[in-house]
């Protein structure tokens, strides 16, 4: 693995496990709560995170347009809490292994990106900050949660 891939899964490791310790003894209860109408729950932001993970990055790495086993329509369907944190556990698995077998060349490849073009290693930049930015929300949000059921 080169050097570049070997930082990127280290990082990709970490937003993982920080995304594991975000979401440890997430009730339904609370991935369902919303601080206000029209706001994103917990679930809809796991779901967008799993396609993020599952289906996005592979197709940075892979050149995948929808790796095995996804949904088109992933992000409407109602998924299972666990279901997707088993979807991220498999996203996680599939991004160290897509890295493991990427190479300086390939992430310096030319990519189109909403109608401009980037390299393989600055969209996995991005698609990798998303997930961390999303971890974020979630974890205000089951501060709010807890805050209020305290009340």
């Amino acid at each position: 693995m080169n050097a570049q891939a070997q930082l990127l899964k280290q990082h990709s490791d970490y937003i993982f496990e920080r995304i594991e310790g975000t979401v440890k003894d997430l009730s339904e209860e609370e991935a369902t709560w919303k601080p206000c109408p029209g706001s994103n729950d917990i679930r809809w932001i796991l779901t967008h995170m799993a396609r993020i993970g599952g289906i996005l990055i592979p197709q940075v790495l892979h050149g995948t347009v929808k790796p095995g086993g996804w949904d088109n329509d992933y992000e409407e369907q109602p998924h299972a809490l666990n279901e997707l944190i088993d979807d991220l556990r498999s996203a996680h698995e599939a991004i160290s292994g897509g890295l493991d077998e990427t190479s300086d060349s390939e992430l310096g490849k030319t990519l189109p990106l909403w109608e401009r073009e980037t390299d393989g290693k600055s969209l996995l930049f991005h698609l990798l900050a998303e997930l961390i930015h999303h971890n974020g929300q979630i974890a205000m949000l089951r501060g709010i949660y807890k805050r209020r059921m305290e009340q």
